[in-house]
């Protein structure tokens, strides 16, 4: 393998970082090594209708693999989104949408949208899905363009405790078939209720749907917001931002960019661990690597943001993400640790 390279970080974005990298080192050993402790902490970032007793449930046990974090307690996605926001940032804006540039002759054209009113959306459209019938644990199926409708459409589902489920715009019809078919006031929910289904972004009829769940999804996607984007008050960045009180930014759809553009999607991506998260390497026959090594990229434990199973065939899931290792989640790609720590993504 060649020689990759670490470009050292400047002093002028050190500066303004939420954590130095000592602040990051002490608390990522107390991530891994007191995780209920750190869990229960990152989990205060969410407003709770009941508080959970439990931090977790976890067994990755073949014969009896289950994933549940904060299972007794309750909430609702969309008041942590956009009702507790109100008081202080109803004024502030919570989406910014712009306009494809062809459709509208070149000019621009965006649309802002406070919290008090995306509020207001939301709630109708939450309202409008209960008056058709629509209830909670029913899936809903968003067949929408990169537009605010469709961040609405998430949050009602989520507030009436209905599980979404987003299709892209290049399915087939078949697939879109596939989807389908598998397919007010905030609805309490337990953090272990489905939030929503998501596919892989292909046009497969056969594409796997994986599950997320309500309370762990939230606090790691809020959690990760703050840190891994250097979360400050005045940014613009769906889930992580609002539950932060961010800005959303949506276009309508990416830039075209010129063919000529050469592209080259996660491998090569290097990145120390994220808090919370004990990776590790395995070789072919299964055993763990140390140092600098190259192997099987494993995640040892749980983490509240993990995919709970594919929806409709848990089996598969133990069997494409528990087969290669005994009590570890095997991530389904290679990389290489290097003398800093870094992790490096390979295929």
């Amino acid at each position: 393998m060649s020689k990759q390279s670490v470009y050292p970080v400047s002093q002028e974005i050190w500066s303004k970082t939420l954590l130095t990298k000592e602040e990051y080192q002490a608390m990522y050993r107390y991530s891994v090594e007191s995780p209920d402790e750190f869990w229960i902490e990152q989990a205060q970032r969410l407003k709770w209708i009941k508080p959970f007793s439990k931090v977790n449930d976890i067994s990755f046990d073949k014969h009896d693999l289950h994933i549940r974090w904060y299972e007794d307690g309750v909430l609702n996605v969309s008041e942590n989104c956009i009702d507790r926001h109100l008081e202080k940032r109803g004024n502030e804006t919570a989406i910014i949408w712009e306009k494809e540039k062809e459709s509208i002759g070149n000019k621009n054209e965006t649309r802002a949208i406070t919290y008090n009113e995306l509020s207001s959306e939301v709630n109708r459209l939450a309202n409008g899905l209960k008056s058709l019938g629509i209830q909670k644990g029913d899936i809903v199926t968003l067949y929408l363009p990169t537009v605010p409708e469709a961040a609405i459409a998430m949050l009602a589902c989520a507030r009436i405790g209905a599980i979404h489920s987003i299709v892209v715009s290049s399915c087939s019809a078949k697939a879109l078939a596939s989807r389908i078919s598998d397919a007010c006031q905030p609805e309490p929910m337990n953090a272990e209720d489905p939030l929503f289904i998501l596919y892989a972004s292909n046009s497969s009829e056969n594409s796997k749907g994986v599950l997320h769940t309500t309370g762990g999804y939230l606090v790691y996607a809020a959690m990760t917001h703050e840190y891994v984007f250097n979360y400050q008050l005045s940014d613009v960045y769906m889930y992580g931002a609002l539950c932060n009180g961010d800005t959303v930014v949506m276009p309508e759809r990416d830039e075209y960019l010129s063919e000529t553009r050469w592209w080259h999607i996660e491998t090569n991506g290097a990145a120390l661990p994220m808090l919370g998260i004990k990776p590790a390497l395995i070789d072919e026959s299964g055993s763990e690597l140390t140092g600098v090594a190259s192997g099987n990229l494993m995640i040892k434990d749980s983490w509240p943001g993990q995919i709970r199973t594919i929806f409709g065939d848990h089996q598969d899931f133990i069997d494409t993400y528990f087969s290669n290792s005994e009590g570890d989640f095997f991530t389904k790609k290679s990389a290489r640790r290097d003398e800093n720590g870094y992790y490096w993504l390979t295929t």
